[in-house]
């Protein structure tokens, strides 16, 4: 498992790396970090009496220099339980989302964005079939994009909604679960 994650990390970490390389001007970067709470729905049949998940996340992003463009590092962390006779008790899922993302400065208050790029997920399971509790988990790598757009309320304090879009598919308790979700957010941002 550790090396079907690995190849990956390393392709995307060295793209991101050229292409940071390759865009970025002389100008200073700029961080731009938010913090995310929200909703989450993931289309698992698996899941489905815990298919609404609570989410909080850490968004960033780096300036590139090239047309508002930069790279996105997104952290999330999600999860469900469930009180009913079912033998699914739990559902969690925690993801790193590298990537891309654009900004489109509409006026200096109003600035939508776009982005997209690889959803490395870890995921995990609790079930309880009356014998005792059990876990599983499992990670998973696919893909994420996002749209949303910030309200920017000083020069370096924004309010903004993110919704977006993800997948992975790992394997808990030999079933093959797809992590197919839509998570949607406020955001609380500041720029440095």
């Amino acid at each position: 498992m550790m090396t079907q994650l690995f190849n990956p990390a390393v392709a995307i970490a060295v793209t991101l790396a050229s292409a940071v390389a390759a865009t970025a001007k002389a100008d200073e970067p700029t961080l731009n970090t938010k913090l995310f709470i929200g909703a989450k729905t993931i289309d698992a049949v698996q899941w489905r009496a815990q298919d609404d998940h609570g989410s909080m996340g850490l968004l960033t992003d780096i300036k590139t220099g090239y047309h508002s463009v930069r790279v996105a590092i997104d952290l999330f962390a999600s999860g469900s339980e469930d009180d009913t006779d079912s033998n699914v008790k739990g559902t969690y899922t925690g993801e790193a989302q590298l990537g891309l993302r654009k900004y489109c400065t509409l006026n200096e208050r109003i600035t939508p964005y776009l982005g997209g790029g690889v959803n490395f997920a870890y995921s995990m399971q609790e079930n309880n079939d009356g014998s005792g509790k059990t876990e599983d988990e499992d990670g998973g790598v696919g893909y994420w994009m996002n749209v949303g757009v910030d309200l920017n309320l000083t020069e370096n304090v924004n309010i903004g909604v993110d919704v977006r879009y993800a997948t992975a598919e790992v394997e808990l308790y030999d079933e093959t679960v797809e992590l197919d979700a839509a998570t949607a957010g406020v955001t609380l941002g500041y720029r440095w």
